[in-house]
Formats: structure tokens, sequence, C-alpha cells
């Protein structure tokens, strides 16, 4: 495992406004964002217009497109994120909240999802308490993570991605930490683009694990 945590919650927040949402943030491509509908609604086709919690939602990227798909609900501990949100998500409800202590009562979704944040967390385990917490029996969640293997890196020696807290982890690594909250239904490898389609899972850049409670 590769790790650096420099800032709890509060200075981490402010980071994060200062640093990131301070214009609009990070923008996940269409392709990626299809990718994990597909991930949820093919293993349980039941669960489309039903609730789904976008933890960490940042400017809401992938909110606006869950929207035609799911009844949409999203946090982020950075408020000037929640502020871009707003204004692209019509139909989401939002609030600013840290994923380690969500205000909303136990099995209220059916699907979580944190699609390249868990990573950053100061407490990964607190957060994954509460996705478990907030989700149904039987509902899902979607985590999605970066590999600490990645071929591309390790090529060109790149040792982090540049935020104040962050880890990353092989498929193991990420299984064990996962597991002790939630069940690992599926590992999926995720690589960015198109010339990196063929690196297999163990090098791949990311992970998408879809998990049941």
């Amino acid at each position: 495992m590769k790790e650096k945590i420099r800032a709890d919650i509060k200075q981490a927040s402010k980071w994060y406004d200062e640093h990131v949402f301070d214009e609009i943030g990070y923008e996940n491509p269409v392709p990626f964002k299809q990718k994990i509908v597909d991930i949820i609604l093919k293993y349980h086709p039941a669960l489309k217009n039903k609730k789904l919690l976008d933890i960490a939602c940042g400017n809401g990227n992938f909110l606006q497109f869950a929207e035609s798909f799911f009844q949409t609900y999203g946090v982020d501990f950075s408020k000037n994120a929640i502020a871009i949100a707003k204004k692209r998500c019509k139909k989401s409800v939002l609030s600013v909240s840290p994923a380690e202590k969500l205000k909303f009562p136990n099995g209220w979704f059916d699907v979580i999802t944190c699609l390249g944040s868990l990573e950053h967390f100061v407490n990964m385990d607190a957060a994954l308490d509460e996705m478990a917490r907030v989700v149904k029996p039987g509902g899902i969640a979607v985590i999605h993570v970066p590999n600490s293997a990645y071929l591309v890196h390790k090529m060109l020696r790149v040792k982090d991605h540049g935020q104040i807290n962050e880890r990353m982890m092989t498929e193991p690594e990420w299984r064990a930490v996962i597991e002790k909250h939630l069940r690992v239904v599926k590992c999926y490898k995720y690589n960015t683009r198109w010339y990196t389609q063929l690196i297999p899972k163990k090098y791949s850049c990311h992970f998408t694990f879809l998990c049941e409670k």
C-alpha cells in the first residue's frame, strides 16, 4: 500500500475548496459513467429508478448522468463542490457532509456509489461503516479505487495523484479493507485510455468493486 495522509477532515475539506472545486473540478468521461450504471443495472435490473447515494459526489458529474436512471442523492464535504453540483444536478438531493458521518437513516438507499474517493478519506473504515449502515439489506455499493501496481505509473515513476490525502493499493489489499464492511461480489479492471485497455487487471489503472450488504 502507498499512503499519504496529511490532513484531518476539516483541513482536507478546506484544501478541496481551495484547490479542486474553486472552479469546476474533475470530470469523468461519459463511457466511465455509463459503465458504472451498467454494472449496477446488469447485476440487479430492479434497481432502476431506486434511491442512489453518491458519496463524495464532487461537482456532480456522475450524479447528473445518473439522474436519468435513479432517484439521486449526493454528499461531499466540500461546500464549493456542492454549490457547483446544485447548478448542474436539477433532480438530485445534495448536502454537505463528510463520508465518515452521513446524515441519513439506516437502510435508506438501494445503491451507494463512491467513485475515486475512498482512497482520499481520512478514515476509510468509518466511511465504509457508514456505507454499510445507510444501504438497505441486499442493496449494493460500487466503489472505484486506484491500483498501486498500475503499469503506466510504474513506467513513468508516478508516485501519487497530487492530493492532500491519498492511498493506492493492489486488488487483494483493497479487498481486505472493503470486505470488513461489505461483501465483494466482483472486481472489474478499469483503464482510462483506449491504448491501455489491454493492460491486465493486476496492473490496471483502477479497480471497480461491486459489493453487496
